[in-house]
């Protein structure tokens, strides 16, 4: 109801300045597209369903959690799949069991009920030494994800209850088709042992092993790319030099002389070789503006900032036509645009062409609008993270000071010299100037890298979570690979009497799973890819998406299925032939 009444409100109190403004009524200013929405917003919903700038802090992100869920997820699906293989695998060694307790008139529900309080048995036993591993690894995860989680919140009963509800789920998941299974056996057969000449259950087993590659195949190619566009948006071009430069905070109340004289101690450092001041630097939250070109019935909105004669100079960035400030002129009512605001504005040749606002930090009363003249065009660089695409930004001399933060940063740009003795100057000069301040610097390359903590976080998290799934996928792809082995060892020691070779032997018992790891891989590529491109397509500059990156995850999950295989085959191969042929 309250949401419902704000446009009501904004037409009541926005129309006249609108009018005043524009000489178009508020109705024909929203259908030209401008406007103004208010809006309210669940407190609970801030912190990962924000996109908003400005948030009391960083905003987390939801489809990321959903991401870690999904990864979790095919780690149990993983494990649960090394169960149902190597329960299927090794059903010869029940069978009796189950062709006698048939005969001796069991029920076949019966043991299916047995086989899955056992699955479940083992889940369960699993889930508690899972909750004792999780709280003993914690002081872990939390380094490594700067969180503060305690073990406290492992013992609520809300997580109890969907924990130990997943185990539930978890140990049906696994246990169910080997209780069905190994409960159909045919008495006569079991006892015999006539069943495992039929080849029942390779066909599920192979499409399992298939299965289970595929997520590792999936896991290795999305851990490539979650590095890969790191890395891109880490070390694309950014349109100015972020390297050897140092932020000075707090400088905002020296004005005047005072604020030059001390610009230009700065500048007297030998090591220093550029100093230029600002109201925000890239990578902060820049405050909003709107300026309208002469001619124009539209407002182009973006994003302001106010700088100084030398501060495009120190930051080393673009100008492509006209000029940057300069002390011998009077810039006060001066602005200089990037391209992305040329664009949006419709100007041809901006250089001299006029833009008014209704901003009142802009304007010195709220009865007047004042004339700003384009003096300068810089080249678009990036002064918010590479997660948002380049938006129209206004520079305003900072003589021009409405604003109180309008030159509270000063940058210098450090040369190759000592640095510990140059910063050492620096504090000198600040401690001359404002000794009852503390003295506060940053460095810009580490305050832009911060823009990505989230990410390289994750990409962390991520690589441990897919070491983890394809360690479990190996470890039961050598349990399976050892059974079958096991199940050979007659055939082995026969071939090896009539000739065979030690690496014939490894390529023979090799070869089978191999080419399950070449189907896993034609499975998983074109889902791998379009769950990649989707996950690209957040990004407002993106790395390419290379037919490499699946080859690649294709021969690395053949050499590690190849390296665990390998090892069992060559150990089988290596027995005396008269011990294989002897066994039964």
């Amino acid at each position: 109801v309250v949401e419902g009444g704000f446009p009501e409100v904004v037409t009541k109190y926005a129309s006249g300045q609108v009018l005043q403004n524009f000489g178009v009524n508020y109705e024909q200013y929203q259908k030209q597209g401008n406007g103004y929405r208010y809006f309210l917003q669940p407190l609970e919903g801030i912190y990962l369903d924000s996109n908003l700038e400005a948030e009391m802090k960083p905003p987390g992100s939801r489809s990321r959690i959903y991401f870690f869920v999904l990864i979790a997820f095919l780690i149990i699906l993983i494990a649960a799949i090394n169960f149902t293989n190597l329960s299927t695998a090794r059903s010869a060694n029940r069978a009796r069991e189950v062709g006698i307790r048939k005969t001796l008139g069991s029920e076949r529900s019966q043991l299916i009920k047995q086989f899955l309080v056992e699955a479940l048995m083992i889940a369960f036993f699993a889930g508690v030494v899972s909750l004792v591993i999780a709280a003993s690894l914690l002081p872990l995860f939390n380094d490594l994800t700067h969180k503060s989680l305690s073990w406290h919140s492992l013992l609520t009963p809300q997580f109890m209850i969907i924990y130990f509800g997943l185990v539930l789920i978890t140990g049906l998941l696994s246990g169910t088709y080997p209780a069905l299974f190994l409960s159909g056996f045919s008495p006569l057969q079991a006892i015999r042992g006539r069943f495992l000449g039929s080849g029942s259950g390779m066909g599920l087993r192979n499409g399992l092993v298939v299965f289970q590659f595929g997520i590792s195949i999936f896991l290795i190619a999305s851990t490539i790319m979650v590095y890969r566009q790191l890395a891109f948006t880490q070390n694309k071009e950014l349109g100015f030099d972020k390297e050897s430069l140092v932020i000075l905070k707090g400088t905002g109340d020296l004005g005047g002389i005072e604020a030059e004289t001390f610009m230009n101690e700065l500048r007297d450092i030998p090591d220093v070789l550029a100093v230029g001041g600002c109201s925000n630097q890239p990578g902060e939250i820049f405050p909003g503006t709107s300026f309208r070109a002469e001619g124009a019935t539209e407002t182009t909105t973006g994003s302001i900032i106010w700088i100084d004669d030398g501060y495009p100079e120190c930051m080393e960035m673009n100008v492509l036509q006209g000029r940057a400030f300069s002390k011998d002129y009077d810039d006060s009512t001066s602005v200089i645009i990037n391209q992305s605001a040329l664009s949006e504005l419709g100007i041809a040749d901006p250089i001299g062409k006029t833009l008014t606002t209704q901003d009142n930090f802009l304007n010195a009363d709220e009865e007047t609008q004042t004339q700003y003249t384009i003096v300068g065009l810089i080249e678009d660089f990036h002064f918010q993270s590479l997660h948002h695409p380049i938006t129209p930004l206004f520079f305003i001399h900072n003589s021009r000071n409405f604003n109180s933060g309008a030159n509270n940063q000063t940058t210098l740009r450090i040369g190759s010299g000592g640095w510990p003795a140059t910063m050492m100057a620096v504090e000198q000069v600040w401690k001359q100037f404002q000794p009852d301040k503390p003295f506060r610097h940053a460095f810009l390359d580490q305050q832009w890298a911060s823009l990505y903590n989230e990410e390289i976080t994750s990409r962390k998290v991520f690589s441990l979570f897919s070491l983890l799934a394809i360690f479990i996928a190996c470890l039961g792809l050598l349990a399976l690979a050892n059974y079958m082995t096991e199940q050979r060892m007659k055939e082995i020691g026969i071939r090896k009497v009539l000739g065979a070779s030690v690496g014939g032997i490894v390529g023979l018992l090799s070869s089978s799973f191999l080419r399950l790891v070449i189907f896993a891989l034609i499975f998983a590529v074109p889902i791998a890819y379009y769950f990649l491109s989707n996950w690209l397509d957040g990004f407002a500059y993106r790395t390419n998406l290379s037919w490499w990156v699946f080859a690649v995850s294709g021969l690395l999950a053949m050499v590690i299925a190849g390296a665990t295989v390998g090892y069992t085959s060559l150990r089988a191969a290596m027995i005396n032939p008269i011990k294989s042929i002897k066994s039964d």
